[in-house]
């Protein structure tokens, strides 16, 4: 019950930081990704079900993808917004996502660009 409400309020937390964000992330194509159930669904909603689904390196994985398909700074917007995301979580609840991985993303994120 009280990891719902805490979930809740990190959902909020971060579609705050979204809203500021997410008119960057909409005008960006990501593409289709598959599902696992075998359903063809937007790469962003895909990103978002495995960060609620706390499932933090798929998300990752999903994300490093599009580093050869979008532009430069198409994908440091998409990468920039994935750490910020993983921030608000951990500010949430450091049990979930420590920082340190967090970081780790990022240097992964910012190789080879």
């Amino acid at each position: 019950m009280e990891e719902d409400w805490v979930l809740r309020q990190i959902k909020q937390a971060v579609d705050g930081l979204g809203y500021l964000l997410k008119r960057n992330i909409e005008t960006i194509e990501l593409g289709e990704n598959m599902s696992e159930d075998g359903k063809t669904i937007p790469t962003y909603d895909l990103i978002l079900q495995y960060l609620e689904s706390k499932r933090f390196h798929d998300a990752f994985l999903i994300v490093d993808s599009l580093k050869y398909k979008l532009s430069t700074y198409d994908f440091n917007t998409v990468s920039s917004w994935f750490i910020e995301y993983l921030k608000a979580i951990n500010n949430g609840n450091t049990s979930w996502i420590d920082i340190s991985e967090i970081e780790k993303y990022r240097e992964l994120l910012t190789q080879l660009i």
